[in-house]
């Protein structure tokens, strides 16, 4: 047998060896990728100056994973791809669409990257996987600058459209704020009589009614003695007018007429009511009782104009104050509105100006993984 293998040696050893070389030759040699990993840090910002502008900038799909799904979109890739010199820096979005070599340079990029939540936390692992170690890190750091640059931008570019919403709604509540303003001002010079001002407005003109009624009741009583008198060539007035009356010219009269009636009654004691002294007497308390009761019946005439109005407005007074608490609620409502946003606008400002940051970078990748295919 050994004499038969030396003999047939080259026929046994040598198609092994060109086998083996062949496949050597042939079989292709086997990808070595490296992966690098980054991280960033993904929070609600802590420096929110109100509730108004959080509704407008925050909602439930800002989530962590909304954010992981947009760190491998499109346009983040572009700007990768823009980054790393792929495709020109000054075209936009839409231009590097149109073009098919760039849009392989980014789909190629989005195969090449992934980002992951790391488990409950807030904190998202980006790995990037290239020929290379250096490029391998440089993408995977890169992409972490580029979202912390895009959250920075987009978060301020919500609180500037917030703050010009804000400022939108601001000026229209200013002007319903003017309207109702005049609109109050307007009705309240327009019904200024016949509005209580004050609690006890009511009952002060009620009270003034009833003190016109009683006095024009007084007067009217008045006047009828005084005619009944006037009626009589003689004869006693058997009262006096009150002094409370409240007018000069009445007292005087009431006055001259109490002095002339008790000077009749002296001379009526040693005369007759025909002597010229007692006539002379009577000839004065008859002008004097014209002109009396002339001034009673003005006076009379007087009050029941002021009791009608008294009624007018007391009729009118409960239905112009409820207009008048509606147009006040009104403007309060409008007052309360604008100042809200007077205030969530300064809000607006102060957000505006602190650059608003809700992604950090953790780790930046340092070294890559090589990983054989």
């Amino acid at each position: 047998y050994i004499r038969i293998l030396r003999k047939h040696r080259y026929y046994l050893i040598g198609p092994p060896l060109v086998l083996a070389l062949l496949t050597y030759m042939l079989t292709p040699a086997p990808a070595v990728s490296y992966k690098a990993t980054s991280s960033i840090k993904i929070s609600q910002s802590a420096t929110m100056a109100g509730l108004l502008l959080q509704v407008f900038t925050y909602s439930s799909g800002d989530n962590i994973a909304t954010q992981t799904r947009i760190l491998t979109s499109l346009p983040l890739m572009s700007k990768l791809a823009q980054h790393l010199e792929r495709v020109p820096s000054e075209l936009e979005l839409k231009e590097i669409l149109k073009n098919p070599e760039y849009v392989s340079h980014l789909t190629s990029l989005q195969a090449k990257v992934s980002a992951e939540q790391m488990g409950s936390t807030n904190i998202v692992q980006i790995t990037a996987e290239a020929p290379t170690r250096e490029e391998a890190s440089v993408v995977a750091n890169a992409l972490a600058d580029i979202f912390v640059q895009w959250s920075l931008q987009e978060k301020n570019r919500q609180v500037i459209d917030a703050k010009a919403f804000i400022s939108e709604q601001l000026e229209q509540a200013e002007m319903r704020l003017k309207a109702s303003e005049d609109r109050l001002q307007g009705f309240m010079e327009k019904n200024i009589d016949d509005l209580s001002l004050s609690d006890n407005e009511i009952a002060r003109l009620q009270q003034e009614k009833e003190k016109a009624q009683q006095y024009t009741e007084r007067l009217r009583r008045q006047v009828q003695q005084l005619d009944r008198r006037q009626a009589v060539s003689t004869g006693v007035i058997d009262w006096i007018s009150s002094s409370d009356l409240g007018d000069a010219n009445l007292k005087r009269f009431n006055d001259e007429l109490i002095g002339l009636q008790l000077e009749m009654e002296q001379l009526l004691v040693y005369q007759k009511e025909q002597s010229p002294e007692v006539q002379a007497i009577e000839g004065k308390i008859q002008t004097l009782l014209s002109n009396l009761s002339r001034e009673y019946k003005a006076t009379i005439a007087d009050l029941d104009q002021r009791i009608t109005e008294l009624s007018d407005k007391l009729a009118r007074i409960p239905q112009n104050d409820a207009e008048l608490n509606r147009l006040r609620r009104d403007q309060q409502v409008a007052n309360d509105a604008y100042t809200l946003l007077k205030t969530r606008h300064e809000e607006a400002a102060i957000r505006e100006a602190e650059k608003i940051r809700e992604v950090s970078v953790v780790e930046y990748a340092t070294a890559a993984v090589p990983e054989v295919r």
